[in-house]
């Protein structure tokens, strides 16, 4: 008998959330193969290709490391935490919106103390704003959203934050979930000690894996300090990385079906050019701005170097209700979160989302708000 819970889902024509995104069926089709064991030779087979697609989209040189998490991207950000606040307490964090707030929140329960720099839009701290502070505090590591979907505020200068993290030689751990294959990210180049990611933004993949990169600096403080063996089980860095070196799996089981869909997805992005790829976010976000502008849309974010180019974000008074009307004839947007739940609609776009799908949600938008 079939479950009714799933109409609901079967009566969706368009998914334009922030994540996780429209998967292209090509790609999608992998899920469907059989779950082997992921110590079998063909998943390390596997999981070796993925690490190495993944090193070329984040730019991750030899010398560091990638790190696989089964759970969602924040069990990444626990783990980083976990292992590195066992050998400093004193952290900051640039918090640029919904998910800034949950690394305030991570960051709290490690730390001994956590300096909380509030840097919501529309009232934000430009770049010189962010780097003055970065200069100005005291801290052992900075943690950094860098693309923010709840106010889609992307920080373009991170590699600029990161140098000067570095010259106070603190560590910079960066939120890149959304950000990884839709902005430029040059992990090893910007001297980013630890980035946790996600298949299911811009990767083209399902939730359920947390994709973690770490620094030969992070790791050899992490061996220095000790941790292996002294943070819970299912946070331990050091042990994910010697079971991957030794045997090319991960000590707990992952999505295995999961690791299908990313394997497929990050083949298709290398194929099509992983700069062409990243360069088609901005080509789109850009278009559909143009084009809601066109409509009399504003965008949250005014000043465009610090617009996402992985969500369109725009000012929208009774948010709620748009997002409840277009979900009834099917297409789903995603309202605000926290405080800007009914004042602003969100737009996921993928590289391979029709621009002709996205207009007609935005006359949609228009439509029901004038309504």
């Amino acid at each position: 008998m079939e479950l009714d819970v799933f109409e609901g889902v079967k009566s969706i024509k368009s998914l334009l959330i922030p994540g996780p995104v429209e998967i292209p069926s090509d790609v999608f089709s992998y899920v469907s193969l059989k779950p082997i064991s992921h110590r079998s030779k063909l998943f390390i087979d596997l999981t070796k290709d993925v690490e190495g697609m993944l090193r070329e989209v984040m730019s991750v040189e030899r010398s560091d490391y990638v790190v696989f998490i089964p759970g969602s991207s924040t069990v990444g950000i626990d783990a980083v935490c976990a292992n590195v606040f066992r050998g400093v307490k004193r952290a900051i964090v640039i918090n640029q919106g919904f998910f800034g707030l949950r690394l305030v929140d991570i960051a709290s329960r490690y730390a001994g103390s956590v300096i909380n720099v509030e840097n919501w839009p529309p009232k934000y701290l430009d770049r010189n704003g962010v780097l003055e502070v970065l200069e100005r505090e005291e801290y052992e590591v900075a943690l950094l959203v860098f693309n923010e979907t709840s106010t889609g505020y992307v920080m373009r200068f991170l590699d600029e934050a990161s140098k000067v993290v570095k010259s106070k030689g603190a560590f910079t751990v960066v939120d890149g979930v959304s950000g990884i294959g839709a902005e430029e990210f040059k992990f090893s180049e910007w001297r980013v000690d630890a980035l946790i990611t996600g298949p299911q933004k811009a990767l083209l993949g399902l939730p359920g894996l947390s994709i973690v990169a770490l620094s030969k600096q992070l790791m050899e403080f992490l061996n220095e300090v000790g941790t292996r063996g002294r943070v819970p089980f299912y946070f331990d860095l050091l042990m994910y990385i010697d079971e991957y070196e030794k045997y090319g799996w991960l000590p707990t089981t992952p999505p295995v079906n999961s690791m299908y869909v990313l394997y497929a997805g990050l083949k298709k992005i290398v194929s099509y050019g992983v700069e062409k790829y990243i360069k088609s976010y901005g080509e789109k976000a850009s278009r559909i701005y143009e084009y809601a502008a066109e409509k009399g849309l504003t965008p949250f974010i005014k000043d465009q170097y610090y617009r996402s180019n992985a969500v369109i974000v725009l000012e929208v008074n009774g948010a709620l209700r748009v997002v409840e009307e277009l979900a009834k004839r099917g297409i789903l947007v995603s309202p605000g979160l926290g405080w800007l739940r009914d004042r602003i609609v969100r737009i996921g776009i993928t590289a391979f989302t029709p621009l002709e799908e996205v207009f007609e949600t935005i006359d949609l938008v228009n439509g029901i708000r004038g309504a």
